[in-house]
């Protein structure tokens, strides 16, 4: 179309990513999205959005990906590494030294430059060119762990005279450079005559609501606020707070908590702010630790924070470390169908019967079931369901039964582990997984089943 001058026009499905029929290509729920835009709902640009921008715009550029921060990577893995861009040829660089140009054309498998990279921290950076001259540069960083929360006005979309403005969170390292992996909350407020609208971080599988609530996780490192401002104010200004780092404690163990403000318009908001924190489960107030610096947590670790703005209590924030949410970074080595999954916590999966604790389901010495959704990329096959649970039933194993699919699988029984919680073990059965969606439930079987931490799946090879 874009070289057939007798093409008028194109009509591309779809620009953004957009709610539902997640079905009809992802499995269905917990995927809440349809995700072939080139920009996600969050209107977040996918790498895809800048492909398109490097055939149909005239302004010189370049777009480097993947980004590069690799913490799990062997020293010298060869990375393929894609620049988009509009201009003749581009030269990459890591740490300053050149690994070549290469041509940008206009056949399916020439229009981007491409290099296979080994793996180093540093800076992989890449200039556009047009007959020798640098037309345009950009970069990639190798990024430490998440300490620091900025705030960005999105200037392009601002209307105050219309009254609506969005707001970018992004989650830094200690340097200011972006963390492409962060998944910490952030917590918003507005002062002045402005409230949110909704707030949106375009995870195809976060299902947490995103109207009327004051916070939302960052995903692969940011999340938005889309605010509305009443006609006749003045005065906006946002505040937003977050406990920061890595999810997983694999890169650092330490732990921050910033506070940012942004100015949306008028003059700014001038407070002064405390931070009190806790982690020993105990709720945060004035009487707790005051916030001065970083601090290190061991796993499964619950931090907990309030947020005093000219001595008034804004938010009370939560954020656990290494408790088995988060990014799931999975394993080297493993050809199975149905990639490994990391543990899967009870209270996160659909409950009837059931309550949520802080680390488990509660049965509450009554009946019920919990349902996990797996998503199967491959074919039909055989793994290993790893069920974690805590009981001290004397006189019960606490019968289970496993379904997979609507399918009976299985009688689980759950023999006492001695306590109810803190000394957990593990039931392990086989069980098929088909292509696409799946869903495994346990369902109590006439009495009361055991604490339920978490589910693991691990793909069986074929034999």
């Amino acid at each position: 179309m874009r070289d057939l001058p007798w093409f008028s026009g194109h009509f591309r499905w779809t620009g953004f990513d957009y709610y539902g029929e997640a079905g009809y290509v992802h499995g269905g729920w917990p995927f809440r999205l349809f995700m072939g835009g080139a920009l996600d709902v969050a209107g977040f640009e996918k790498d895809l959005f800048y492909f398109y921008k490097s055939q149909w715009t005239d302004e010189p550029f370049v777009h480097l990906l993947p980004h590069w921060t690799h913490p799990r990577m062997a020293a010298t893995t060869k990375i393929p590494v894609w620049a988009y861009s509009n201009c003749e040829e581009v030269e990459l660089f890591i740490n300053g030294k050149s690994l070549g140009r290469d041509s940008l054309g206009t056949q399916w498998d020439e229009m981007q430059a491409e290099w296979m990279v080994p793996w180093q921290e540093g800076t992989l950076s890449a200039n556009c060119l047009v007959d020798g001259q640098v037309k345009a540069s950009t970069q990639q960083v190798t990024a430490n762990a998440p300490s620091r929360l900025q705030l960005t006005l999105e200037d392009r979309f601002v209307q105050p005279e219309t009254g609506s403005a969005i707001i970018t969170a992004e989650l830094l390292d200690e340097k200011g450079t972006f963390y492409p992996y962060g998944e910490n909350k952030v917590y918003f407020h507005l002062v002045g005559d402005a409230e949110i609208r909704s707030l949106e971080n375009g995870d195809p599988v976060d299902t947490a609501k995103n109207v009327g609530v004051d916070n939302r996780k960052a995903f692969m490192g940011a999340t938005r606020a889309f605010i509305d401002i009443d006609n006749g104010a003045n005065n906006v200004s946002m505040i937003s707070a977050a406990i920061i780092g890595d999810k997983q404690l694999y890169s650092s163990d330490l732990i921050n908590i910033d506070v940012a403000t942004l100015n949306i318009k008028g003059k700014a908001a001038k407070v002064s702010i405390d931070v009190f924190y806790t982690t020993d489960g105990s709720i945060p107030s004035k009487r707790s630790q005051k916030y001065s610096g970083a601090f290190k947590v061991k796993p499964n670790t619950l931090v907990q924070a309030v947020v005093y703005i000219d001595g008034k209590a804004l938010f009370t924030m939560k954020e656990a470390f290494a408790d088995g949410s988060g990014l799931y970074w999975g394993k080297t080595g493993s050809s199975a169908q149905v990639e490994n999954s990391r543990a899967m916590p009870a209270k996160d999966a659909l409950l009837k019967g059931a309550a949520k604790r802080a680390t488990h389901v509660d049965f509450q010495a009554s009946e019920g079931s919990i349902t996990w959704y797996q998503e199967n990329d491959g074919e039909y096959g055989m793994n290993e369901l790893a069920i974690e649970y805590a009981s001290n039933d004397k006189e019960s194993d606490r019968e289970m039964l496993l379904i997979v699919n609507g399918k009976k699988i299985a009688k689980l029984k759950f023999p006492k582990t001695g306590k109810w919680q803190g000394k957990w073990a593990t039931v392990t059965v086989d069980a098929p997984l088909g292509a696409g969606a799946n869903y495994i439930e346990l369902k109590t079987t006439g009495s009361s089943g055991p604490n339920i931490k978490s589910l693991s799946i691990t793909a069986k090879d074929d034999e």
